[in-house]
Parts: C-alpha cells; sequence; structure tokens
C-alpha cells in the first residue's frame, strides 16, 4: 500500500491550481481551451475510448503549465527565471549548479554579453532539472481537481464540446455515431477503487451508503457525468459514483451531480 503514497510539497501546486481553475471556468472560450484537445492526436483517441491513468486532465495541466512558464520567460529577464528556478528546485529538494551574479564591475560589452550567455546557458540546465519537477506539480495539481466535481464537470464539458462535432466516418475506432464516443468495454479496478474511494462509497446525488457495511442490497454503479450519449468520454474525470436509483434516472440523457461533500467535523 506505500506505494499509493507520494511526498507532496504544494508549495507551488496550490497557485498553479488556482489560476487553472480560473482559466478553465473563467476565460474558457478566450483561451480557446477547446483547441487543447485534438481528435487527431493519438493520445486524446486513447484516452475518451478507454480509461487511462495518464488521463485528459493531466495532458490538460502539462500543457497548461509549459505554456504558463514560456510566458513568465517571454516577460522577464534572466536574473528572475534563474531565482524562481531555484526556489522550485529548491522547494523539491533537488540539486542544482550555482553561478555567481553579475557584479556590473565590468562595463565591457564583450563582459556582459559573456555572462548573459552563462545565464542562458544555466536556464536551459535548470530547465532539465526541473522537468521531472513539473510533472510532479502536474499529479500534485490533479490530486486536488479530481476530487472537484463542479471543476471536473466543467473541464468534461469542454471536452464534449469538441466530442460533439466528431464524425464517425472519421474515426470508426472511437465513435458509436457522429458526436458519440464508443462505450468502454470494461472500468478497471484501479479506476473502481478510487472513484469509490475519492466519493467515499456514497452516491452523490442523494448520499446513499453504497459501502455494503451500512445497508445491504444496494448497487454500486460507475456512473459517466457527462453521458456517452451527450458527448461524454470513458476518461477517468468523467466518472462518479451513483446508487441504482439515480443512475437509471439519467437514461443516458441528463447531467447530474452535486457539490456535497462530507467535512471532517
Amino acid at each position: 500500500m506505500t506505494r499509493l503514497f507520494k511526498e507532496f510539497k504544494y508549495r507551488f501546486t496550490y497557485p498553479n491550481v488556482s489560476f487553472i481553475y480560473e482559466t478553465v471556468f473563467e476565460r474558457a472560450d478566450v483561451e480557446y481551451l477547446k483547441d487543447y484537445f485534438n481528435p487527431e492526436d493519438e493520445g486524446f483517441s486513447l484516452r475518451i475510448i478507454k480509461p487511462q491513468k495518464d488521463t485528459l486532465l493531466h495532458d490538460f495541466l502539462r500543457v497548461r503549465l509549459d505554456l504558463d512558464y514560456e510566458y513568465f520567460e517571454d516577460k522577464v529577464g534572466n536574473r528572475e527565471i534563474i531565482e524562481e528556478y531555484e526556489k522550485i528546485l529548491t522547494t523539491y529538494q533537488v540539486p542544482f549548479p550555482v553561478i555567481k551574479e553579475y557584479d556590473g564591475l565590468d562595463d565591457d560589452d564583450n563582459a556582459l554579453e559573456q555572462y548573459e550567455e552563462i545565464e542562458s546557458e544555466h536556464i536551459n540546465n535548470l530547465k532539465e532539472l526541473l522537468k521531472p519537477v513539473f510533472e510532479q506539480i502536474v499529479q500534485e495539481s490533479f490530486t486536488i481537481l479530481f476530487g472537484d466535481r463542479m471543476f471536473l464537470l466543467k473541464l468534461n464539458e469542454i471536452v464534449a464540446s469538441v466530442i460533439v462535432e466528431i464524425k464517425k466516418v472519421d474515426y470508426l475506432d472511437i465513435m458509436s455515431r457522429d458526436g458519440v464516443v464508443k462505450r468502454a468495454s470494461y472500468i478497471p479496478e484501479w479506476l473502481k477503487s478510487a472513484i469509490f474511494h475519492r466519493d467515499k462509497g456514497k452516491c452523490q446525488v442523494c448520499g446513499r451508503d453504497l459501502s455494503g457495511l451500512l445497508f445491504l442490497g444496494e448497487e454500486v454503479h460507475y456512473d459517466h457525468v457527462i453521458p456517452l450519449n451527450l458527448s461524454g468520454t470513458n476518461d477517468p474525470t468523467n466518472f462518479q459514483l451513483l446508487c441504482r436509483e439515480h443512475n437509471l434516472s439519467k437514461s443516458g440523457t441528463k447531467v447530474m451531480t452535486s457539490e456535497r461533500y462530507q467535512t471532517y467535523w
């Protein structure tokens, strides 16, 4: 079981999550978020047809993190970039080389130019060291956002706006008809376990206990939040736990979830 525990830092994760949250809810159209989900991308097709541990949300977080830091590099100088990257590496306890700051004592243009080249090379070295750190920030961000059903609903609505435009004739291997992805042949046990524990073994609409510890005979339904008929996908971010009554009442034509969460006291 220890393999399921990872050491998270969160120092740079919460600002990232906050920005992602704002982007998805308030700037989806301005940021053209639909363009992040390309049906011609093999990875996208694989994720929507069959649950993958590396989800659509993971991919989205990676792209946004890379773009955000590219934007950051365009707006500030080398020294600010170095300070930011060294701060991240320090937080995640990753050793890195250090260069001296330019003291400004030598006004020779060649000396300054040489130092700027040293800075640029140093930044490239730091970026190589940051690759696994950024991947951890992605995983930390996913862990937070996977627990937010309203965020997942909004993200899957954006994905659905892409799916609805896909024609079966162009994607016979993944589409059952125009705008509708084929149903996954099965839900893997790792996903069932993750959804069950995330949703605390309760129907996410009525709160009915489905664990079998308090009541017998309750059926556990792993439900597509956005039904496949409404251009939902088989990505793990589009699943929730429902009781039989509420799952059947959706009839593949309704989007149904809630903002009910268990408090600690």
